[in-house]
């Protein structure tokens, strides 16, 4: 199976709204979900793991076909071994990549348009939010990651996420130096608190730049 790769589309059909939403699976393709209510920054995402038994190329046609008569904005292109086809609606954007090799196989991904807040777990004051990514798992856990840039120094960022996570009833608090990142003075603050466990790596380049991995385990 190819490693997923979710094509980013979007900007090339911003001037082009159309229709209300084209968000319901293709006919002839079996979804199985593979995330729901994933967070990429402002966009929430919901994927689904596709198959079905007529060849990839059959299928797009037909989805490029149906997509454009119910009158959303279409393209079709191509990406390494994926072949793509998106549709464009006023709520939302869909996206059909299914590899380039017998049956159909792939993901479709439905991306709502109205804008999300773009969160970071426990931000410090100042700190600007680069990227957040959150998730859902089939089981309930929950997992989020975080990048943020600070103008502060990395010594007192970890003073600041040690005293938070304390008083947040954390436990197992610590910092450790990490030698092993590539990055000269790294440091990883890390805590866990019941089921989740949070980690926290700061080094300075210019700027310092926090990444911050919260996630529930098994």
């Amino acid at each position: 199976m190819n490693k997923v790769r979710l094509i980013p589309v979007l900007s090339a059909f911003l001037p082009l709204l159309a229709g209300a939403c084209p968000e319901r699976v293709p006919a002839g393709l079996k979804p199985t979900v593979v995330g729901e209510g994933v967070r990429v920054d402002s966009m929430n995402l919901s994927i689904l793991m596709v198959e079905g038994a007529e060849p990839a190329a059959a299928v797009l046609d037909r989805v490029e076909r149906t997509w454009r008569e119910e009158g959303f904005d279409v393209k079709r292109n191509r990406a390494g071994s994926w072949n793509i086809v998106s549709a464009l609606g006023e709520r939302c954007l869909a996206t059909l990549q299914l590899a380039d090799s017998g049956k159909a196989k792939g993901f479709f991904a439905v991306n709502p348009l109205k804008p999300v807040a773009v969160r970071a777990p426990l931000a410090p004051p100042g700190a600007r939010v680069l990227s957040s990514v959150s998730s859902r798992e089939d089981d309930g856990r929950r997992g989020t990651i975080a990048a943020l840039v600070s103008s502060q120094p990395v010594e007192a960022l970890r003073a600041f996420y040690m005293r938070r996570l304390q008083d947040d009833n954390w436990s197992s608090v610590r910092a450790d130096a990490a030698p092993r990142s590539g990055r000269e003075n790294a440091m990883v603050v890390s805590a866990q608190r019941g089921r989740e466990r949070i980690e926290v790596v700061l080094w300075r380049d210019m700027e310092t730049h926090i990444v911050v991995n919260q996630a529930e385990s098994l």
